[in-house]
């Protein structure tokens, strides 16, 4: 079954859901909510192949600039140490445009990175890991999960003389899973449920382990949903090291959640925003903002 959701024309037919907005631009959304098998659809004479559970972005009602699955797909361990950094092109922003009497502009983009460190006064601190969604009470999309592992000189000799790195492994995650350590982003892990095994550099000391998880709706609907909960479940160890492997379950964490409200009209003008400047890198926890003004013409 596909879903069309479009503006500006319409179509006939079963399985389709029609939104009409303007007489000025056509965009659709197509949607396959099978869950495993691939849809073939026709648009506007074209022929359009949606993945299972997918939705297709087409601006323009004809080019497809996105689909969905090319993220949701992703259920192994990606780390982003070894890829490029994000880039961006500034010869998009900003922009002005007019077409039948309708004018946009569109300021330029502006971030904040989030620390990756305890900073709300709204944290706790509890023995393993606990489950995301009755966690957070749908107050967040995210939740932070912090904790400190000590590394000593036998430790570094041993992974020197084995050439061996610790390793960070999960039994599974849902929906989405970052491991950050000392600051730095090690890994990220998409899927339902899903192994995370990611070797992480750490140094003698005390090393800070952060654990992010977020759901992004990868599984929306079904029976039962409310009890798949969603973060990270054990078994859940730190291997590699000399006097065995850390249970993870059986440390303190703290939590944290989404505090600073940033998708609220009084969040968003609460914090301090930069502008995106070219070749700037925002792999760690980065938000963004941008403003676009549309008008008719004549009218504010």
């Amino acid at each position: 079954m596909a879903h069309v959701y479009y503006v500006n024309n319409h179509i006939e037919g079963r399985n389709t859901t029609t939104y009409h907005t303007s007489e000025i631009s056509c965009s659709a959304f197509l949607a396959n909510i099978d869950e495993r098998r691939t849809v073939n659809v026709q648009f506007h004479g074209r022929a359009y192949a949606l993945p299972p559970w997918s939705v297709s972005i087409l601006p323009d009602c004809v080019n497809v600039v996105f689909n969905t699955a090319k993220v949701s797909a992703q259920t192994s361990v990606k780390p982003l140490a070894t890829e490029s950094p994000l880039k961006f092109n500034l010869s998009l922003w900003p922009q002005t445009g007019q077409k039948s009497g309708l004018t946009a502009f569109t300021e330029p983009w502006v971030y904040l990175k989030e620390p990756i460190t305890v900073w709300s006064e709204q944290v706790f601190t509890a023995k393993g890991f606990l489950e995301h969604l009755n966690v957070t009470k749908d107050a967040s999309d995210y939740l932070w999960y912090f904790t400190r592992v000590y590394v000593s000189d036998d430790d570094v000799e041993y992974w020197e003389e084995k050439g061996i790195r610790p390793t960070v492994l999960i039994n599974s995650i849902r929906d989405l899973a970052r491991v950050y350590v000392n600051g730095g982003l090690s890994a990220v892990t998409f899927g339902r449920w899903v192994k995370e095994v990611q070797p992480v550099n750490l140094s003698r000391g005390y090393n800070d382990l952060v654990l992010l998880s977020q759901t992004v709706g990868l599984q929306n609907y079904g029976a039962f949903l409310e009890r798949d909960g969603a973060g990270f479940r054990g078994p859940a160890k730190l291997t590699g090291f000399k006097n065995g492997d850390i249970d993870l379950l059986e440390m303190s964490w703290t939590y944290q959640g989404e505090s600073m409200k940033i998708y609220s009209k009084e969040g968003i003008a609460d914090v301090e925003w930069t502008p995106v400047k070219e070749g700037d890198d925002k792999s760690g926890f980065t938000w963004y903002k941008v403003i676009t003004f549309c008008s008719e013409a004549g009218a504010t």
